[in-house]
Order: structure tokens, then sequence, then C-alpha cells
């Protein structure tokens, strides 16, 4: 796969348009997104929530992040979910499943 060093926010846009016309474009993240400030993190979740519209081609969204890494999407979790150290795995920002680290478990129960 290419690797290419850059800024998540400043460089994603201008990465993802360099896929081939006919790519389905897949954002995927895993414990990542602790590490920017909320504002960031923000800033992220509306700019790969538009990128699809932005580049006229389909992108799916995969994240597995800590719970509380999107407050405002965590109002989507069920209200008694105890994630128990697990990642939260979402597809365009729906939770999907519960993963442990390093792929250790994975449940979709509590979404399904």
């Amino acid at each position: 796969p290419r690797i290419v060093s850059g800024d998540l926010v400043d460089d994603l846009e201008a990465l993802a348009a360099t896929a081939p016309a006919d790519a389905h474009l897949v954002v995927f993240h895993s414990a990542v997104l602790m590490y920017p400030d909320a504002a960031k993190r923000d800033t992220f979740v509306a700019l790969v929530g538009d990128l699809g519209r932005r580049l006229g081609r389909r992108v799916t969204w995969l994240s597995n992040e800590s719970r509380g890494t999107f407050p405002a999407l965590d109002d989507r979790l069920p209200a008694d979910l105890r994630a128990h150290h697990r990642f939260v795995q979402r597809r365009n920002g729906t939770p999907i499943a519960l993963a442990g680290q390093h792929g250790a478990t994975y449940e979709i129960t509590p979404f399904a």
C-alpha cells in the first residue's frame, strides 16, 4: 500500500482526490483520533462526512476509536452500553461493533 505522511485534516481531501476516479474510497483509522484536540476531531468528522460529495465519488468512513472520542456521535450508542476497554467501531459515524485491542474481540450484539 501507498503510505503518505501528512495532516489528517489539512491533507485528506487532496490525497483522496489522487485516487482513481472509479475507486470506492475507504477512510480507516484506529486509536488515532484521541491525540488531536476536540476542535480538530470535529473538523475531521465534518470533512470526512462531506468528502464523497466534495469529490463526487463513494466514500466509506470506518473508525475504531474509544468511546468519548466523538462526543457528538456518542448519542447514537445504546444508553446502557458498557464498552469495557473496547473500541467503538463505526461506519460513517454509525456504531456497528465493539472491538478489542488489536482485534482480540469483535462484538456486534449491542448494535444488531
